[in-house]
């Protein structure tokens, strides 16, 4: 197409490669904002499927996620929850939700369930900020977050591309 609703994604974010299968960023890129409105975009023009609301909210609900625990200054003034947490921020509403979500995740091959070592990590690292920030914010007006996400992060994705990868590989062999 000439025209590209979502410019940043490539045949690179589809077609993962060894090299890539760690990159956070690519899937960053794919769980988005601007993928959430391309698809609800293409959803109302009924390009596609109404089912694909459903992708564009869970992208979403990761988008929120991922800045909700990525905040690098004190105030940023466009996306909130890139900002640092305080008593008056939504960072623990954001991240209650997203422990909900993140404990329904499951995924599924050929009938066959697929257990993700990331997905506990992911529930840790959420219970402990629902613990922590609190107890930190008792004491100090505000907490920066972004280290407390890479190794979750890094692991669920490259647990996603590995199994991608298995999944082509065997798509292949027939």
């Amino acid at each position: 197409m000439t025209h590209r609703v979502v410019k940043k994604l490539t045949s690179k974010h589809v077609h993962v490669s060894w090299l890539n299968k760690m990159n956070v960023k690519l899937a960053v890129q794919v769980l988005s904002q601007s993928v959430e409105s391309a698809l609800c975009y293409l959803t109302v023009l009924e390009h596609l499927p109404s089912s694909a609301s459903s992708t564009a909210d869970f992208c979403i609900k990761i988008d929120n996620l991922f800045d909700s625990l990525n905040s690098r200054v004190l105030l940023y003034r466009t996306k909130l929850l890139l900002s640092a947490a305080c008593s008056s921020s939504k960072h623990l509403e954001k991240c209650r939700r997203s422990l909900e979500l993140i404990k329904k995740i499951r995924f599924q091959t050929n009938g066959k369930k697929i257990q993700f070592t990331s997905i506990t990590e992911w529930q840790v690292t959420l219970s402990a900020f629902l613990l922590l920030v609190p107890e930190l914010l008792e004491k100090i007006k505000f907490v920066l977050l972004n280290r407390f996400n890479q190794d979750s992060l890094e692991n669920f994705f490259s647990q996603v591309c590995c199994s991608l990868l298995e999944i082509n590989l065997f798509n292949n062999k027939i």
